[in-house]
């Protein structure tokens, strides 16, 4: 089996701001792109450590539900908290709903723990041959950060005062040639006028000596606060939407500084599409493509399905809303959406428009 020629979607990086008013410019663009139903895969694996990462994930969920009602969004939430160590059946479990995903977002919680537990894993793998295959990728905060080549430790230095130092980051642009570290909160203004909180917490004086810690052919790429970067490497082109701006450090060149409109990709560095890949036995493709290819045959709910529709009307009729939440999952894992109207819950499947 030899893996289609690259295709790859759009990349959003957030410096912050993935919830607020200002973000919903970006989903729009996002979403803009998909002619079919939009289905957006939300993984909680950033804030997995934390004890609520299904809340910080489901806000998430909520915003674009409530927000973006026009694009009337598939959400699911994906509890991918800690894949390191797990075995791929495992993970693909968790990731039934996945398959059928032309959205993947990841957001808020720690870059450190996020590589840790992506790298390498049959999750990442997921992601980076979707992506390749055209899904859209819109990550924020901590996830910014993880994708660069290295990733900035910011709780390790901000908060528990370990030396200033760079960990090994997910590298998701890697393959295309491009060599970025991403920092979001770029203009952070927290601390005041106490303690400067630029550059993501760290400061201008304290960046700068990080900064010296990079490789040479280093491409900083900070993103201010209430700002995302979206990456379209088929059109070569990036975009800067939001209220603030993208500055960007290289050896190359003086720090070039963009508020809002186009720039080319180059800008980033010497872009090159990967030529297609033989896909080994461990690669998820054949996974994605069996699951794809499944989903689309039936059109007609099954009776496990339907019977699982009427056990969360009945909960919703009892106020049982968690229970509702948990049948509504386990019915999106079927391959199918559920929407609430006032005739009733109606079943979706998700390949429909």
């Amino acid at each position: 089996m030899v893996d289609s020629i690259p295709n790859p979607g759009l990349i959003a990086l957030f410096g912050s701001g993935e919830i607020a008013p200002s973000g919903r410019k970006v989903y729009d663009h996002i979403f803009g792109q998909i002619s079919t139903s939009v289905n957006v895969s939300i993984w909680e694996t950033p804030a997995g450590f934390q004890p609520n990462s299904a809340i910080v994930a489901g806000k998430i969920g909520q915003f674009l539900e409530s927000h973006l009602r026009n694009h009337k969004p598939i959400v699911n939430q994906v509890p991918l908290r800690r894949i390191k160590g797990s075995s791929s059946s495992v993970l693909k479990k968790l990731m039934g709903t996945v398959p059928n995903a032309n959205v993947i977002f990841l957001g808020p919680g720690s870059p450190t723990y996020t590589v840790r537990q992506l790298k390498n894993s049959f999750a990442w793998d997921v992601l980076t041959q979707k992506h390749n295959a055209g899904t859209h990728l819109v990550l924020a905060s901590a996830a910014t950060i993880a994708m660069g080549k290295y990733a900035l430790p910011v709780y390790e230095i901000y908060k528990s005062g370990e030396t200033l130092h760079w960990t090994q980051g997910l590298d998701l642009l890697g393959t295309y040639g491009l060599n970025i570290t991403f920092i979001p909160h770029w203009n952070n203004l927290e601390g005041g006028n106490e303690l400067d909180t630029s550059h993501c917490y760290m400061g201008a004086q304290r960046f700068k000596q990080l900064s010296n810690l990079l490789e040479v052919s280093t491409t900083v790429v900070g993103i201010d606060e209430h700002t995302a970067l979206i990456i379209n490497m088929k059109d070569k082109q990036c975009h800067v939407v939001g209220k603030g701006s993208v500055t960007i450090i290289s050896h190359r060149k003086k720090p070039r500084i963009f508020t809002s409109g186009s720039f080319s990709i180059s800008e980033l560095g010497q872009l090159s599409i990967p030529k297609p890949r033989r896909a080994n036995y461990k690669s998820a493709l054949p996974w994605l493509t069996k699951l794809q290819t499944h989903t689309s045959l039936s059109s007609q709910p099954s009776k496990m399905v339907l019977d699982t529709c009427a056990s969360r009307e009945q909960a919703r009729k009892t106020g049982n809303w968690a229970l509702a939440d948990l049948l509504r999952n386990q019915i999106q894992e079927m391959g199918w959406r559920v929407t609430d109207t006032e005739e009733g819950s109606k079943l979706i499947p998700y390949h429909s428009s």
